[in-house]
């Protein structure tokens, strides 16, 4: 994968161009996580889309990374403090742990069958495995908590 680089996501086009003219899946634009439930159910997609391109176009740290390849935008993750994460905030299966430690933390599908793509936007257990992430928890039988420290 030498022709695979990682950028912050400070392109509006490119982020664009990996979502699609539907804001990836089915209109989210990567705002599920941002949002509560009510504040998701009441913002449209084309709403989720303007808070996503002031989040790339304004904001003083790139609100995610894209990945290119051979210099063409192909993926997108977010990467941003976990109290700009509503929901994770509120969530049973990821909400905070006790720690309190500053790490990278993913959570990935992990399931015997195969899934589709479009239940795998979480990742899947395996990828974090391979960049060195370590199961820490676990408090559903398919979504692992996975941690990587990062110095």
């Amino acid at each position: 994968m030498r022709d695979l680089e990682i950028r912050p996501a400070t392109s509006w086009d490119d982020v664009r161009m990996v979502f699609g003219p539907q804001g990836a899946y089915s209109g989210c634009w990567c705002m599920w996580f941002r949002l509560t439930g009510p504040e998701f159910r009441a913002t449209p997609p084309d709403g989720r889309r303007e808070r996503l391109q002031r989040l790339v176009d304004g904001a003083e740290r790139a609100p995610g990374v894209l990945a290119y390849l051979s210099g063409t935008p192909v993926g997108w993750c977010a990467v941003a403090p976990r109290e700009e994460h509503a929901r994770l905030l509120r969530s049973r299966v990821a909400r905070p742990a006790s720690q309190g430690a500053r790490v990278v933390e993913g959570y990935p599908k992990d399931s015997e069958k195969r899934l589709p793509a479009d239940e795998l936007y979480h990742g899947w257990r395996s990828l974090f495995e391979e960049a060195g992430f370590e199961e820490v928890e676990r408090r559903s039988p398919t979504r692992p908590i996975m941690r990587v420290t990062t110095a």
